[in-house]
């Protein structure tokens, strides 16, 4: 099925494999999560619609076959200088989307200032919708995400779901589920049984003369407690100074991790030292101290949009129940970092012993970095914000979030 009226406004195209009645067997397939544990059902989708040429008509039998008689209620967050401005120029033609199909009720909010998704989904009373939809990247998710968890102590995961528009520069979360783009997100709207739940990594600072503020919205009680919620990636050495850095030339959008571990090539990859333990999910507990060039830790297997065949954690999956931890413990060359960078683009640089990066799977560690930061410009990065460079403990939060 298509309708008519579909349109292509900036790229974006919303024709038939975006509101189209899909197999059992093509919708298994194309609600797969890259690496999930729990794949959503092949069945269980809507039967073919048996009126024809109103689109309307057409679009209400579909919801009703699909999620019951009244429409779903979406509440749209969007970051308008996502991935260079493009929710500006998409969002709106999503809104006119899904109120003209009469698929969603939908209100959207664009955000105002940094911080302000927190506060609007703090003070949001959440039994008014079905759906929180993020448009914007892995910061804005982030923001959500905590005032999701911290300003609502009732929040129950079962009662909201969380979809993903990826307008960011990596859009690490939506593409370690399997949405690579609008269109993908649009339509797990239209059939909503295919959800799951993902992890979250909880990151405590355990304070000391180097400790940063992790959560620069939290109110006193909480900034006491200097807790973030992470969804993507915490980050140490040639990572996280590649993470922290990139910040600064926002502007450039994707490419700026390019030109940032590019920079490192030239002028030598740093190398800090640290002190990691964990505690694997086994219950096996081990130490390490000395060189940490790498160090990456990440609830799901840390796929971006700029490499859809490769990812960081290749050995990960969402909703796993624990973190992906790999350090390399030996210096890093110019030439092994960009191998390993290469092999990272094709999700292969665990299973290169040349690499030696050493993985676990954790459901928590500490990290302690020893000499980093001033000295060396390897700051610990939290979904690519600086974390500081006292002492974290993190900790896996299992199933915490629903999303389609």
């Amino acid at each position: 099925l298509c309708f008519p009226w579909a349109f292509q406004p900036h790229g974006l195209k919303l024709t038939k494999h975006v509101i189209n009645l899909l197999t059992p067997e093509d919708t298994a397939v194309a609600f797969r999560p890259v690496g999930a544990v729990d794949p959503p059902p092949g069945g269980g989708t809507p039967s073919k619609p048996t009126t024809s040429g109103n689109p309307r008509a057409v679009a209400r039998e579909l919801r009703e076959a699909s999620c019951g008689t009244h429409a779903r209620r979406v509440f749209l967050i969007a970051n308008p200088k996502s991935g260079s401005g493009k929710a500006t120029k998409v969002v709106p033609w999503i809104e006119r989307f899904l109120r003209s199909t009469e698929l969603a009720e939908v209100t959207v909010h664009y955000t105002r200032h940094r911080g302000d998704a927190r506060e609007v989904v703090g003070a949001l009373d959440l039994k008014l919708y079905d759906i929180l939809c993020i448009a914007g990247g892995d910061g804005l998710i982030q923001e959500v995400i905590n005032g999701l968890v911290k300003d609502h102590a009732s929040f129950d995961p079962s009662k909201l779901t969380l979809g993903v528009l990826p307008l960011g520069s990596s859009n690490s979360l939506a593409c370690s589920t399997g949405v690579f783009t609008v269109e993908q997100t649009l339509q797990r709207l239209v059939y909503p049984k295919a959800d799951f739940r993902t992890d979250l990594m909880k990151v405590t600072q355990h304070g000391g003369p180097h400790e940063v503020r992790l959560d620069v919205f939290a109110g006193a009680e909480e900034a006491a407690a200097n807790v973030l919620y992470t969804t993507c990636a915490v980050a140490y050495g040639v990572m996280g100074k590649t993470a922290v850095e990139s910040e600064n030339n926002r502007w450039m959008g994707p490419v700026r991790y390019a030109v940032e571990a590019f920079k490192l090539v030239v002028l030598g990859p740093p190398c800090p030292h640290g002190h990691l333990k964990w505690t694997t999910v086994g219950g096996e507990e081990g130490a390490y101290q000395g060189p940490l060039p790498i160090c990456l830790a990440t609830a799901h297997n840390a796929a971006v949009s700029q490499f859809p065949e490769g990812c960081a954690a290749p050995r990960g999956a969402v909703g796993d129940g624990g973190i992906e931890l790999m350090f390399k413990k030996t210096r890093l060359s110019r030439v092994r970092l960009l191998r390993i960078l290469s092999d990272m683009g094709k999700g292969t640089h665990l299973d290169n012993s040349g690499n030696g990066i050493v993985r676990y799977h954790v459901e928590k560690f500490s990290l302690t970095p020893v000499n980093g930061g001033p000295r060396l410009g390897c700051p610990v990065a939290l979904d690519g914000e600086p974390g500081g460079e006292a002492s974290l403990e993190v900790t896996v939060c299992v199933r915490m979030i629903r999303m389609i």
